[in-house]
């Protein structure tokens, strides 16, 4: 179940009855649909994802369903994932080993995750976060090496560089991604209030100044301006808490990804090509993001502690 606080995950959270019994079907269609969109973007972009979002919907929902259940949506989320690669241009060769290391990476960091825990998923406790992007760093990079020979491939570029893309992109995408889709759930089970006591009207302007912010930083290339996107994201983290953090950075990332891979921005102004440039907003939403999730998660239990 989902209990007080952040969102506490047990492992007895899905039953065999009730809304999970398509879950297999749903998560597929949606890593499908994820997946080909990122897919559609990295071809765009010149082959790189600033953010792969598709393992981190698996993983999280592989962090609610338990272990037992798992078997349907391993090939549920496999069928989905090589059907994306091949409509997303990928050859045979690549399509079916990419759509079994995605799962696997998204299965490692669940796996590792409740390993290093030894009970339910509490990201309100410091401890238990730095324990899910501990786990999610070591999938990502488990998964970077297996994939980077068929990618080297696939794309034609050095093993090394299909390597450091897969691995930033992927990272990203299980450590921005699933806090809040694990958010979503717990919200939507009525185990969590998203506002966090704060009114509707203060959450829309916290959400708006960011959005503003963010537009204003990337849709021009004069100012190097990155800096004015900071005091925002860290004053919703404050207010919001967890749940403001996630959709600040993830709202930061769509909208600078975009303006990015067309050549405007901060980042624009920098020397190399767009692949270097992705490396560095890469670099930028990491620096961005690993700060503020702990500190939500500080003011979570606090809040816990005070109830």
């Amino acid at each position: 179940m989902l209990n007080q606080g952040f969102y506490t995950i047990e492992k007895r959270a899905v039953r065999a009855k009730g809304p999970f019994t398509t879950g297999p079907l749903v998560i597929g269609l949606a890593h499908f649909v994820v997946a080909l969109i990122n897919i559609r973007l990295t071809t765009w972009s010149v082959g790189m994802a600033t953010v792969w979002a598709a393992n981190a919907l698996v993983l999280a929902a592989l962090l609610v369903v338990p272990t037992r259940r798992w078997t349907p949506y391993v090939v549920s989320v496999w069928v989905a994932g090589f059907a994306a690669n091949l409509l997303g241009g990928y050859p045979a060769f690549a399509a079916a080993p990419f759509a079994a290391v995605n799962i696997a990476e998204a299965a490692l960091a669940a796996l590792l995750t409740r390993r290093l825990i030894g009970g339910p998923l509490q990201l309100e406790h410091p401890d238990h976060l730095l324990k899910f992007i501990a786990s999610s760093l070591v999938a990502a990079a488990f998964s970077a090496s297996l994939s980077a020979p068929f990618m080297s491939a696939a794309v034609d570029e050095a093993m090394g560089r299909s390597w450091l893309s897969w691995f930033a992109s992927d990272t990203l995408g299980l450590l921005l991604v699933t806090p809040i889709l694990l958010i979503v759930f717990a919200i939507w089970s009525g185990k969590r209030s998203f506002l966090q006591g704060r009114s509707v009207i203060e959450a829309a302007a916290l959400f708006a100044l960011v959005t503003g912010l963010s537009v204003l930083v990337f849709a021009q290339t004069r100012w190097p301006m990155l800096f004015l996107l900071l005091p925002p994201m860290l004053l919703t983290t404050f207010r919001l808490r967890s749940a403001g953090a996630t959709v600040a950075v993830v709202t930061v990332a769509c909208i600078g990804s975009y303006f990015t891979t067309i050549g405007s921005g901060p980042i624009a102004l920098m020397p190399g090509d767009v692949a270097d440039r992705i490396y560095f907003f890469q670099f930028f939403l990491a620096v961005a993001f690993l700060p503020a999730l702990p500190v939500a998660s500080v003011l979570d239990e606090r809040d816990a502690l005070a109830a």
